[in-house]
This record gives C-alpha cells, structure tokens and sequence, in this order.
C-alpha cells in the first residue's frame, strides 16, 4: 500500500495518495507494536501522510503526522524537515526554530537542519538576495520585522512612497501569505493585488528596497494565478517581477513552470539559462533547467513532428506541417489537393484557434474548437490529407480530455487517432497514460508494445515502456506474460482491438463529428442498444487466484465502509485497487467474474454520487458484460441515464433487464411505470408539435412534480417556456441541467426561456451553444429558433439607436416589427411588455399619446410593477392633460404593490402637485373673471378659492 501510494502521490493523485497511506496505517495497527520493523514502517507512513496534508495546506494535520512520525522513530531527518516548513507555513517561527533544534540534538551531524536553523536564526538578507530566500508561498518572507524596515529605509531615495504605503503594503502581504497557507487562494490574490495597489506607479524610479518588495509581490501573486490554472496571468506577474529585480531566482524558476504549464518547454528552457547566466550559483534553478532539458529531448524526439509533448496539444501541426505538403508536385495529385481545399484550411484555423485556447488554459473551449475542427472535415476515410488532419484533432481533443481527468473518453479519442494513423508515437503514450489513470495497467503496457510494434523503434516509447513495467511490479501485477500481451497488441496495431465501442457517449463529451469517421467493431448500432452490445474490447476477464480473490475481497470490504462514512472518493480508490487485484493470468473462475462485476458496480456508485454519470453507465456496463443477470447494475445505469435525459436509451436499458431477468419484481415493476411515463411523454411530444402548449402543461401539472424524469422535466419546462411562464420554465430546466449541463435540448430551452425573459443576449448565447453541443446532426427547429431570436434581438436594438438619434416613428416600426413578426413571442412572456414598453416610449417622443397610452396598459396588465411602464404612462398623462387619472391610479398603486416605492411616490407627489397647480390656476382665472364682471367669488374656509355653478355660468361664462 506505501509503494501504491508513492506512485499515486508521483502522478499527483495527492487526495488518491493519503488514502492508501491511511489504509496501510489501519493495516499495521493490528501488528505488535514493539518490533522494530513495524515501527519503523509506522513512521514512514505517518511521515509521508504529512506531505499529502502539507500539499493540500492542511498543515496542522499535517504537524500532528510529523509528531506522530517522530515518537516513533526520533532520528528522521526528512520528519523534522516536514514539521519545521509546516510550521514555517503557520508562521510560527519559535515553533520552527525549537523543531530544528530538536532535530540537530538528535541528529548532531545533520547538516540539512544545521544549514536551515543557520538562515532561521541568522541576520536579516539584503534586498538584492531576498528574493532567494525560500519565498514559495509556503514559506514566505519574514521581512516584516523591524531590523528589515530600517535597512529598507537606507536603500531609500526622495522618490519613494509615503511610509505609511509601505506599511500598509508590508501588512497585506503578511495576510496574503497568511490566507495562501490557509489554502485562501483568490483572496490571498486579492490582498497582493492591494498591497500592489498601495505602490503608485511607475515604479521604475524607485529605490531598490521598494522595487524589492514590489517584485516580491508579483512573483508571490504568481502563484496564486498558477495554483488556479491560470497560466498566462501567472507569466505576466513573473516578467513584471523580473524587470523590477533581475535577481529574484523564485521568479525565475515560476516563470518557466508558468511556461511549462502552457506547454511552451523551449521557451521555458531559454527562461532557465537566462536566470542561470545571472545566477550561477543557485541549484534550485540548476535543477529546474536539467528538468526543461529533459522535457526539450522528448518535445523533439520525433524530428519532423514538431509537437510539445505527449501530454500536449500539436501546436505546429497545421495543414501545411505533414509531411506530405499540400503542393502541385504532392504524390496526391492537384485534384485531391483542391477538392477538400476549404474544409482542410477551415478546420486547420479552428486547430490554431483551439491550440491558442490550450495555450491560455481554457481546456473545455479548446476541446469544443477541436469538435468544431472534426465537424468541418469530409467523411473521407481515403484522403491522406483528410486522415492526418483528423487524428492529428482527435489526439489533441485527448489531451483536453486527459487535463479534465475524464480518462475515458480520452482513451476513446486516442483509439481514433490510431486508427486513422498507426504510426502516431504520441496517440499510444497518451492512451496508455490514460489507461494508467484508469489503473488499467497491463492495458497500459499492451498499448506502449502495440506502438513499438507499428510505429518502430522509439526512445519515447521504449521510456514508457519501462516505467509501464515499473508500475506493474509497483503494483504487485505479473510481467511474465510479455509475449501474450505483444500478441494481443499486435493485433491492435489495427487499431480495431484497441477501438472502444463506446462512441455514444460521446453525446455528454461534445465529440462531434465522431460518427463521420468512426466505426466500433460492432457497427454502427449505439453501445447503448442492449447489453450484448457493449462487449468493450478494453477489458480483460478477470482470471484470478485465490490469494488475489481475498486482497479484492478485502479491498471491497474496506470500500464498503468508507462509502457508508460518506468518503465516496476514498473508496472509488479502493474499488480500483480492487480491481487491479484481479489481473489476466490464471485459470477463470465464476467467483472472480462475480466479484469483479460486483466491483465495477460499486465504483459506479461512487461515480453517480458525484454525478459523474457517463462514468457511471461505462463501470455498469462492465459489470453487466460480467454479469448479465446482474440486478443492481441494470438499476444504477438506468439511474444514470435518466439523470443524463436519456430517456429512450434508459428505457431500452430495462427492458433488457427484464429479459435477462423476468423473475425480478423490481425491475418490471420500473419497467412498467418507465412505460407509462414513455406512453404520457408521447402525449406531451405531441401536443407540443400541435403548438397545444396549455394542454400539454395541464396534462403535465400532476405529475412532473413527484417524478424523476428528466425527459418529463424538459417536457414541462417547454410548454412553460412556450406559454411564457418563463420564471417557472427556468426553473424546471436549471433542475435538467444540474445533472446533465451538455444537454443539448436542456441548453435549447433555457436559451429560449431567458431571451422571452428579456435577457435576450444570453438567451441567443445558448441557443447557439446547443447547436454547438449537438453538433453532429442538423436540428432544424433550434436553427429557426436562433434565427428568429436574432431577428428580435436585432429590431429592439436598432430601435433604441432610433431613438437616441431622434427618428421616432422609425422606432415605433421597428418596435412594431419586432412585437409582430416575432411570433416566437408568447404574449404572456415579459419579453414582450419589455417590446410594447419601448414602442410607447417611441410613441410618447412622436406625440401618439393614445397610441402610447394603449401599449403602457398592456404592458402593465402582463406585469403590474412594470416601473418603466408606469413611468411612461404618467408622461403620457401628463401631455394628455389628464393629471387628474394620473393621481388616481397612482394613489391606488402606493397603497399596493408600490407602498414604499421610490419611483411611485416621487410619481405621485410631482402629478398631485400638477394638479393643485393647475387647480389654483383655474380660480385664480374665475377670480379675475368675475371681478371685471363685478360678480363676487363665492370662497369656503378651508378649500380652494373658486367659483360657484352660477358665476361660472354666467357672462363671463
């Protein structure tokens, strides 16, 4: 288990790491106790456990492991090492201190712990070699104190910074570092983006002391950046920190891991050498330059293929850069040249644009520009330049795979690229990585020898063979077999042993294009038809022994428990380790298939807790073509396809559940309510194509709320969407989504539920992602959705320039075109209040009061607090005269749904103050009226000066 976990914590498994570790813990526990060597490996596990804790920034774990470690063996120099940068990271420096002194009191000749307590103790370091000083942000700098201060301030010049800045910038650095090592990343970011801040630009003019701290901060906010992924913000921090100090070793070297990180290892090369000819003497950066070296040779191991790594994308592998170069001399002659001229040089700009997208860290854009790049090239199998360009894009798309730790479909893609070029070195690597990641080891080791085989001698093959062999004696697997497994990966240098019939997953992974140019063995039939039809040809028959069958045994047991507390990752670990415990050799036996399909089942379980629910089908389909009688597995993959909104697929499921096993109450009793809901989701399907959109929502009403479905969801969803009940659309496809956000349909209806919502640019955002999703087929009714989305979108938006430049009535048309024309416009949908609210805006600016008046009502009827309908409505009222309807319906409103309302009160106090006004301006007319009449006014206490009936019908009248 120790060896198992070093290898994970090797490949950076570090949660997969501590896992086996504490499993070993639990194992030795029930050894005595008093011999040396069950102490000793005691230590080591405790030891190592506290790294896995420290990676992870859990450092006071990872203290108590140290401790642990040490009362059991009080001369291990690596534990007081660990200890002393944990509590370095906790920035209890005496701690620290005492740690080492501890370790030098057992360990006198220690001169790693000698060299560390001399630089903890030791005085404080100039500006010009702080920056060397371990300042990963685990043990970041402890210049806060005053000696430092003071030296800072000699190093000053009149230009610098206020005091009061530095300070300031000197404590949000101290609470950044303190955030990191809580494992804070963005607001540790955050506060050195503030303590940046509080350094005025430009900084070129500062003294070195402040420089100092300025690089510090950059190269420190760095790693935060490349901690997050963040390649390219993480290399812009290191340059700046660079130019302020040209000697900041740690800026250096996360400079060129930035690089690395975004595969660019020559340029992270020529980094090294650069900061080596400056610093000489620095072994950090001396080690990290061996490291790029040796990334160089494999990038240039295949001399024309001028590819990063295996674990990279072809950046350079454009069109042009085959070895057979699109010219009129090409052995392919100029009308095959010409006749796919556009697809290649369209899809070769996607591969660029998907590359460049890689580059940045953006992996689910590039995987979706490299799908695009497939969908663009012609289902021509016999063209050269077609077939490089395709497993050149299905390679890549791989990797993307592979960065996202979604191994299956990986290993998927690699098969294609293989099969459509047998000499691809890096498709064999990153299928086996792949298939090592899935703990399918001897696959991995059949697939290194199946490229030996057709692609020739290769070092970088023959290199991954060797570790592939090291991982198999790791794990306690058998080698011996090499010539059956040479055999069975000859034959899968046709690529067809080694081909996946798992391509209808690919409707979760965005692989369009897929099905143009592949083929399963089985033909085209979907993997998900029957069971028959999912005999995977990457899987071996467990043929096991009984020693292998008890460890499996045991394994799952342990799983078991761990799943029962809840650890759903731990014990997925458990089950893989399970599995590996049952490898090819052997005699078969009943109870190893048995156990190896109640295996698989449980691990899919793991899988459908943490939604990943492809992974779940593919581990029950290999439990199912184990076991075929298998009940619980039938259950957990029609779940998980349920759960996707694979409704025909799910349904397909039980029914071949049923016929393996008819004697089973449960599954006929599931196959008989999936049949009722297939018989009311036709209903539905129906009225819907009808355009009965309130049937179908009533038929709908009283049983989408206690099911399940998925598909009856998305059902309900639409009919509200359609109906304009958009808030309630959105609700029910968000649910749709949670499970399964690639869906394409689901993607449809959300975008058509939020453009009638009236956040119209989203909305057309996701009409455009779901043809994007659904690729492979045209979907006419999504198409003429968008279209007529954008044909909306496009008459509001040049509407309202209309009116900004003045030109009214051509607003009102546009306005017009877009409430008329746009018969995707349920009238019940705020999108459309939104449309007649603008257009009574226009008619109010052109004078056709009435007109505006009729629109703001019926904005307001759809939406009673429409504040920019009432707004508009009180204008019209006002231009019409008609203050005394204004202040009455306004009066109503700040009694209701407008009590406490800014804008309804201001509304209501500016027209009750109009209609005073223009009251008192009417007796004051009757006034002058009569007195030049010589008729007296009649004037009550209390109320308005006025004139009574008679006088205002008499002469002057």
């Amino acid at each position: 288990l120790k060896k198992q976990a070093n290898a994970k914590f090797n490949r950076g498994d570090v949660e997969g790491a501590r896992v086996l570790y504490s499993e070993g813990l639990a194992l030795i526990s029930t050894f005595p106790p008093d011999k040396e060597e069950v102490r000793t490996m005691t230590a080591s596990l405790y030891s190592n456990r506290a790294v896995t804790f420290f990676r992870e920034r859990i450092l006071p774990a990872s203290i108590e492991d140290c401790d642990k470690s040490l009362q059991l063996d009080p001369k291990s120099e690596k534990t007081y090492i660990r200890k002393w940068r944990a509590l370095t990271a906790m920035e209890e420096t005496e701690a620290s201190i005492q740690c080492l002194r501890d370790g030098l009191r057992e360990l006198p000749k220690s001169t790693k712990l000698s060299d560390e307590l001399r630089k903890a103790t030791g005085p404080p370091q100039t500006p010009q070699s702080r920056d060397v000083m371990d300042m990963s942000v685990a043990g970041m700098s402890r210049f806060g104190d005053d000696q430092t201060r003071a030296h800072e301030m000699e190093l000053s010049v009149a230009g610098d910074p206020n005091p009061a800045l530095m300070e300031r910038a000197e404590r949000l650095k101290k609470q950044a570092n303190a955030k990191f090592n809580k494992g804070d990343i963005e607001n540790a970011r955050n506060l050195y983006a503030d303590a940046i801040g509080c350094i005025p630009a430009p900084h070129e003019s500062y003294s070195q002391g402040v420089k100092s701290l300025l690089s510090m901060l950059y190269s420190n906010r760095a790693v935060t950046y490349f901690r997050d992924k963040k390649y390219q913000e993480s290399l812009s921090d290191c340059e700046q920190s660079i130019i302020l100090d040209p000697l900041s070793e740690k800026s250096y070297i996360r400079k060129a891991r930035a690089l690395a990180g975004m595969e660019m290892h020559d340029e992270a090369r020529a980094c090294l050498e650069e900061a080596t000819s400056k610093l000489p003497n620095s072994k950090k950066i001396r080690e990290e330059l061996i490291k790029a070296i040796q990334e160089s040779r494999h990038d240039s191991a295949r001399g024309g293929d001028a590819m990063t790594s295996a674990d990279s994308v072809d950046f350079n592998g454009s069109v042009a850069s085959f070895n057979f170069v699109i010219d009129s001399s090409n052995r392919l002659g100029g009308a095959a040249v010409s006749k796919y001229a556009e697809e290649l040089e369209l899809s070769d700009k996607l591969k660029r644009n998907a590359n460049a997208k890689f580059n940045r860290g953006d992996i689910a854009g590039a995987r979706l520009l490299y799908t695009e790049a497939l969908a663009c090239l012609p289902n021509d199998r016999d063209n050269e330049e077609v077939r490089a360009c395709l497993a050149s894009l299905y390679a890549n798309r791989a990797v993307t795979f592979f960065r996202e730790k979604e191994y299956g479909p990986s290993t998927w893609d690699c098969d294609k690229a293989i099969e459509l070029d047998p000499l691809s070195e890096k498709s064999y690597i990153r299928k086996a990585r792949a298939l090592n990641a899935l703990e399918r080891y001897e696959e991995s080791l059949a697939c290194i020898e199946a490229g030996l085989k057709a692609a020739g001698a290769s070092s970088r093959l023959q290199e991954e063979l060797e570790k592939a062999k090291a991982v198999l004696v790791e794990q306690g697997l058998d080698t011996s077999n090499e010539k059956a497994n040479g055999d069975k990966a000859a034959s899968a240098g046709t690529a067809n042993d080694f081909q996946v019939s798992y391509s209808s997953f690919d409707y979760n992974q965005s692989s369009a294009g897929a099905s143009n140019f592949f083929v399963s063995p089985k033909g085209n039939k979907s993997a998900l038809d029957s069971v028959s039809e999912v005999k995977s040809h990457d899987f071996s028959l467990p043929q096991s022994g009984g020693e292998d069958l008890e460890k499996a045994e045991k394994l799952k047991k342990q799983a078991n428990a761990k799943l029962n507390k809840g650890d759903v990752a731990g014990a997925r670990v458990l089950y893989g380790e399970g599995l590996a415990c049952l490898p090819a050799k052997g005699p078969q036996t009943a109870e190893g298939l048995e156990l190896a399909a109640s295996l698989y089942a449980n691990r899919a379980v793991t899988f459908f807790r943490e939604k990943k629910f492809s992974a779940t089908v593919l581990d029950c389909d290999k439990s199912l073509e184990l076991d075929p009688k298998h009940e619980k597995s039938y259950i957990r993959k029609w779940r998980a396809l349920m759960a996707l909104g694979n409704f025909e697929d799910a349904f397909k499921c039980l029914q071949t559940a049923v016929k393996e096993i008819p004697e089973s109450t449960r599954l006929n009793e599931e196959l008989t309510s999936a049949t009722e809901q297939k018989d009311l989701l036709a209903t539905v399907n129906a009225l819907l194509e009808k355009r009965e959109y309130q049937e179908a929502r009533d038929t709908l009403k009283p049983v989408v709320k206690t099911s399940d479905n998925v598909s009856l969801w998305l059902a309900a969803a639409r009919a509200d969407a359609c109906l304009g009940y958009t808030d309630s659309a959105l609700e029910r496809v968000n649910k749709v989504l949670l499970f399964n956000p690639r869906h394409a349909e689901g993607l449809q209806v959300r975008g058509y539920a939020m453009f009638l919502s009236g956040e119209m640019e989203n909305g057309i955002s996701l009409l455009k992602e779901a043809l994007e999703v659904d690729i492979e087929k045209e979907n006419r009714e999504v198409s003429a959705q968008l279209e007529e989305c954008e044909k909306c979108h496009s008459s509001f938006n040049k509407g309202q320039a209309r009116v900004k430049r003045g030109r009214y009535q051509e607003a009102v048309e546009l306005f017009t075109s877009a409430v008329e024309d746009g018969q995707q416009i349920p009238r019940d949908a705020p999108l459309y209040g939104i449309l007649l609210t603008e257009r009574a805006e226009a008619n109010l600016l052109s004078n056709r009061f009435e007109e505006a008046l009729e629109d703001c009502k019926e904005a307001i009827r759809l939406k009673n607090d429409n504040m920019s309908a009432w707004t508009v409505k009180v204008e019209v009222y006002f231009a019409l005269g008609r203050l005394q309807e204004a202040r009455d319906e306004l009066a109503v409103v700040r009694k209701t749904w407008g009590a406490g309302n800014d804008t309804i009160e201001e509304a209501y106090k500016k027209t009750d103050f109009e209609l005073r006004l223009s009251k008192a301006d009417d007796d004051l007319h009757h006034i002058m009226v009569a007195v030049e009449h010589g008729t007296p006014p009649i004037v009550r206490d209390g109320e308005p000066i006025h004139m009574n009936h008679d006088a205002r019908g008499g002469k002057g009248g």
